[in-house]
């Protein structure tokens, strides 16, 4: 990608070389997890239904 390399400056925030499901998983999973707690901290009831029911749903797994 040399022009992504050339407008960033060169070294300066190079692309990740990861494939895009590792990336996806690197970005989307942090944001989601705060997300949905500072949700449910600030007391939002539908965030807190989805954490109950992710909640039930990973005790059935184990």
């Amino acid at each position: 990608m040399p022009g992504v390399t050339a407008e960033w400056g060169g070294d300066f925030l190079m692309p990740p070389r990861l494939h895009p499901v590792l990336g996806f998983a690197a970005v989307a999973l942090p944001f989601g997890a705060v997300y949905f707690g500072m949700s449910a901290a600030l007391g939002i009831p539908e965030a807190g239904t989805v954490l109950r029911k992710v909640g039930r749903k990973l005790r059935l797994v184990r």
